[in-house]
């Protein structure tokens, strides 16, 4: 008890002398008092355990993923985690935002405390968590429009001190940051930002009052009977989209301003609300954007690295059970900085992003050099600090892999996803404004699979399964997309796309995809029993735990890539090979590699067993496959081995 008083005095004061950095001495007095009270109601109320829990893999999901009849989505979901036993092959559901929401598919939040009804219900997400442990998102940058704490910000812009009303919005004052006409930034300072979207960061708006209503807008103000304009002004928004055919705006989501310490004590209220609600993980959507400063990028400010440092001391002193991952898409030196600096933590974990679109690249190119190059570059996070994402609910970010990829490998990459695969671009802008490709969309199998080509054949199946396997080498835990675990192919309705980004948003029927995934001959059921059974092997063999080695890139011929798992001895290795060749290819290996005084190598994932004679071996691979290597000594067959029974479906 001494020892834990201790702990949290010095993590309070860590939280002072950063409160201090970001506000000033008084603001940090007054903020501090806020958090402690805050964290001493909420410790009061509940029961915190001691230890976090961690995942060995990551389904991840819309909450609407899957629609049933007669029943919510959630329960659709539940029912597809208990129908296919889903809690054996993952440790882990992130359910995608659940809220009340307007634009890009949840991640405009109307209200961060409810469910929106479409979905369901709190007691849907409680059942669900009784299957699996969640993560749930907080957009922690931005808000709806629709959103009270936008609401109320900017209607108290405009409203004098002296209305009755205005005590309701006061303490929501500068909770946006927003710009009448006459101090509005130029154009020049403006450019000097980093931008996610092409379109512009400021948005107009203005506040209107009908029948005594309140209420803020965004765009330009359409005159109508009855309606007063109280004022108007622009506000930040990082995220706004392209305006409507018809001119109007269709802008929706506000930037929430942290340069006011009461935002991130709403934020504080939010993380500890969606814990008391279930979500054992919280996903920081968007983090790299909180801090904004004209004149600058306003991406990666050392004040957003000193919020989110605040933000997990508060975290392991009140609810030191809760994990937190920072969702930053951009080059993996600047994602690796959100884990913080010694003596200064910030999220548990981050996503590593770069290995599907370096996988992909390998795939169409059979060139995996530059992901050689990549998997030199990884940390050693003794398996507990990355997220390795297995294809995305988005469009596949190219930020990652720029310094991996050049300019014209790039090109190169676009132009055959484009005309070949059908994927669909989203541009953003660089300082200055030059609009760049940011990501491609289409779901993950078209993304290695061109529609059409391969379509229903081994080899198709050979190549999906290699961006997996390979992707599950690393020592973090590997998160897979729903569409990415069916094989769903690129979605196209017949009233057009909304976004680009819909293409990988496709509403599955629960009878329909229940009767496929049942059906081992069917596409989706194909895929989804070869990528279940490599998650489940992965769960089983012993080279995938924490604390072993990083993985190791073994020489080769330009186009194979063969990594090395070592052990924790150094013996009895697990050596993965995969062929980027369309061409059959014919290796010879040193068994010494994998271990010492071998008799046989063994497939484990699909069980072939090649002989050793004379300390050497040949292995043959099939176009796009790939094989993971293990040694079977006589007379002593490995605990992993006794539980591995079948093969991985043709």
């Amino acid at each position: 008890m001494f020892y834990s008083r201790i702990v949290c005095v010095k993590r309070q004061k860590e939280i002072e002398k950063n409160l201090v950095l970001l506000y000033g001495k008084t603001a940090a007095r007054e903020t501090l008092f806020k958090i402690k009270k805050l964290s001493v109601n909420y410790k009061t109320r509940n029961n915190a355990h001691s230890r976090k829990v961690y995942a060995s893999s990551c389904l991840i999901t819309y909450a609407n993923s899957i629609q049933g009849n007669n029943e919510t989505p959630l329960k659709s979901l539940a029912g597809f985690i208990d129908n296919f036993k889903l809690d054996s092959i993952f440790e882990l559901v992130h359910i995608l935002p659940f809220y009340p929401w307007d634009t890009d598919r949840g991640f405009s939040v109307c209200d961060f405390y409810k469910v929106d009804q479409n979905n369901g219900n709190w007691q849907d997400i409680k059942k669900l968590s009784t299957f699996l442990p969640l993560m749930f998102d907080f957009v922690v940058n931005h808000a709806s429009i629709d959103n009270p704490l936008i609401q109320k910000a900017l209607i108290e812009r405009h409203l004098s001190k002296n209305d009755s009303r205005y005590k309701k919005y006061a303490p929501y004052k500068d909770f946006v940051i927003a710009f009448f006409q006459n101090d509005r930034p130029d154009n020049k300072v403006l450019s000097k930002l980093i931008r996610p979207r092409p379109t512009p960061v400021l948005t107009h708006y203005f506040v209107q009052e009908t029948k005594g209503n309140l209420r803020a807008n965004l765009g330009e103000f359409q005159d109508k009977t009855g309606l007063k304009i109280l004022g108007s002004g622009w506000v930040w928004t990082t995220f706004s989209r392209p305006k409507n055919p018809d001119g109007t705006e269709s802008t929706r989501q506000v930037d929430l301003n942290f340069t006011n310490p009461d935002v991130l004590v709403e934020a504080m209220k939010i993380i500890l609300f969606y814990y008391q609600k279930g979500a054992l993980w919280v996903r920081l959507d968007a983090i790299g954007y909180i801090w904004k400063k004209l004149s600058s990028s306003s991406l990666h400010e050392k004040e957003t690295h000193t919020i989110i440092s605040v933000l997990s001391e508060f975290l392991r002193v009140t609810v030191p059970t809760l994990v937190t991952v920072s969702e930053v898409n951009e080059p993996q030196e600047k994602a690796i900085e959100y884990l913080g600096k010694k003596g200064s933590k910030e999220a548990d974990l981050f996503y590593q992003f770069a290995h599907f679109p370096l996988a992909v690249y390998a795939m169409l190119t059979s060139d995996p050099k530059p992901y050689k190059k990549w998997i030199g570059t990884l940390p050693e996070t003794k398996g507990r600090q990355f997220i390795t994402a297995l294809g995305s609910h988005d469009g596949m970010g190219l930020k990652p892999v720029r310094g991996f990829l050049n300019e014209n490998q790039i090109d190169k990459l676009i132009k055959i996803l484009i005309k070949k695969h059908n994927a669909l671009p989203n541009y953003s802008s660089l300082p200055g404004g030059e609009k760049i490709v940011y990501e491609i969309c289409s779901t993950p199998w078209n993304l290695v699979n061109p529609p059409g080509k391969y379509s229903g054949n081994a080899i198709a199946l050979n190549r999906y399964l290699s961006v997996v396997a390979i992707g599950l080498l690393q020592k973090g835990t590997p998160a897979i997309y729903i569409n990415g675990l069916l094989g769903a192919t690129n979605y196209l309705p017949q009233k057009g796309l909304d976004e680009n980004r819909t293409i990988n948003r496709e509403i599955f029927l629960k009878t329909k995809l229940f009767h496929e995934l049942k059906n081992p001959k069917s596409h989706k059921g194909r895929v989804f029993q070869n990528v279940s059974k490599l998650l489940k092997l992965r769960k089983k063999l012993p080279w995938f735990g924490p604390g072993l080695p990083k993985p190791e890139v073994v020489t080769s011929n330009d186009k194979l890539l063969l990594i090395l798992l070592r052990n924790k001895d150094g013996d009895d290795n697990l050596l993965s090979v995969t062929n980027f060749s369309h061409r059959p290819t014919r290796l010879g290996i040193n068994p010494n590699l994998i271990s010492n005084n071998v008799d046989v190598l063994k497939n484990a994932i699909n069980g072939q067993d090649y002989r050793v004679k004379n300390n050497k071996t040949s292995i043959y691979l099939l176009p796009f496959q790939t094989i993971w290597l293990v040694a079977i000594h006589y007379g002593r067959i490995p605990v992993w081995l006794k539980r591995e029974q079948g093969k991985l479906s043709d």
